[in-house]
């Protein structure tokens, strides 16, 4: 049986290929969603409504049945966030092939008289947590932070097919609530259909609409982060803003460039981890790492308040928006999910207790944590041993230059223990 996946473009028949045309007047059957049948039914006689999740048992039903040639239809185009994809690994042993289709992304760009070279694309229409164990874990309203702010911060253009209850409106209140609220969104809805609008307002001014079930976004973010940016100690803001008995404020405590750089190779992120920060203290390396996890998610745990408030601050000044801030206190952090790797910058005394907390919830989860006394080296390395973690442990030993007068000196700082591991090889 010949088996043809057709693109038929947004929902007009005038948008359809003249390829596609042909097909459809020559197919011995023809299956569609109740949406596109409704569009296309009067082009093929044997046309049939089916739904989505019956298309690979009425396509087995129909090669069991002797039938010739089999097209399916699909909206936008069958290379572009389709079931298209799914139904090719499926019946692969058929004679398959695919008819392009005029997409979402192309039309818009159209309308909007704008390119899309360049443009980051993504899809949370129908996107479940497949087989990520952290999305799975998390409400419907974080799994979409999860799966939009990450590329909304880095990008200067996003693209955005939604549905279900991952509305239009959900992402632009998703954006807003974000510190992006200035960021320029495109809404179309309903395209080619006699009921098309198209609406381009900063997020703020669109929060609160609703909009067509099958809207399509487009993001543009001036204010994006550079993901490859260098981020010296003197970019983070470390004084709180109420000052002691002194008179003068307080620092909290950060964890170094140089060590920020030598945790972030033991954590061996990768662009769609998800990963945590017990301790964020100013939030530097939470920032590092979602740099680098910058298609993924960082949870930044802090107990105190008045550092979860500066931590903020460094936050939306370097723009990491990908960023989820907890005031907790380890080990509970109720709200923190499965993560892929995890950094523990700072436990309370607790360490033994964050790191069963951790493995508890994700057993692979690769662990990584400082120490500056021989101390909470000896509780990190128990903690790691008595988790069944294979670890490794390094010293760094770091002196930077100090202008003293017509010379330059090296001044050291205090050594650092750096305590990194899993149960799995990873």
């Amino acid at each position: 049986m010949k088996l043809s996946l057709a693109g038929v473009g947004p929902g007009r028949e005038a948008c359809i290929t003249g390829q596609v045309r042909e097909a459809l007047g020559s197919a011995g059957l023809v299956l569609a969603t109740p949406r596109l049948y409704s569009s296309f039914r009067h082009l093929n006689p044997r046309t049939e409504a089916i739904r989505l999740a019956d298309l690979p048992e009425r396509i087995r039903a129909a090669e069991t049945a002797g039938e010739r040639y089999v097209l399916v239809l699909v909206s936008g185009d069958g290379g572009f966030f389709s079931a298209a994809a799914r139904l090719r690994r499926e019946f692969a042993h058929l004679d398959i092939t695919c008819l392009a289709g005029l997409n979402s992304l192309q039309y818009l760009c159209a309308a909007l008289r704008r390119g899309y070279e360049g443009i980051k694309t993504i899809s949370v229409h129908g996107r479940g947590p497949e087989n990520s164990l952290t999305l799975a874990a998390l409400p419907p309203r974080e799994r979409l932070a999860a799966q939009v702010l990450p590329h909304v911060a880095y990008n200067s253009d996003v693209f955005l097919l939604t549905g279900g209850e991952q509305s239009a409106r959900a992402v632009i209140e998703v954006v807003t609530e974000a510190g992006l609220g200035e960021a320029l969104v495109s809404v179309g809805e309903n395209l080619s259909l006699p009921d098309e609008r198209i609406t381009t307002e900063k997020a703020r001014a669109l929060c609160g609409r609703d909009f067509a079930p099958l809207s399509c976004l487009l993001i543009r973010n001036e204010a994006r982060a550079d993901p490859y940016e260098r981020l010296p100690d003197s970019a983070f803001t470390r004084r709180m803003g109420e000052r002691g008995a002194s008179g003068a404020s307080a620092l909290v405590p950060m964890t170094k460039q140089a060590v920020r750089a030598l945790v972030l190779d033991a954590l061996a992120l990768r662009p769609d981890d998800f990963v945590a920060d017990i301790g964020a203290g100013t939030g530097s390396v939470s920032i590092a790492m979602a740099r680098q996890a910058r298609r993924g998610m960082v949870w930044a745990v802090e107990r105190d308040a008045a550092a979860c408030a500066l931590c903020r601050e460094n936050i939306e000044r370097l723009g990491s928006r990908n960023i989820r801030l907890l005031q907790a206190e380890a080990p509970d952090m109720p709200e923190l999910p499965p993560v892929d790797k995890a950094f523990i910058g700072g436990s309370g005394g607790a360490m033994e207790a964050v790191v069963a907390t951790l493995l508890a919830r994700n057993p692979a989860t690769r662990l990584v944590a400082t120490a500056v006394t021989l101390e909470s080296l000896h509780q990190a390395s128990r903690a790691f041993s008595n988790a069944g973690c294979a670890y490794e442990v390094i010293c760094c030993n770091i002196a930077r230059a100090e202008e003293r007068g017509a010379y330059h000196l090296m001044r050291a700082e205090n050594p650092v223990y750096i305590i990194s591991g899993a149960r799995h090889a990873r």
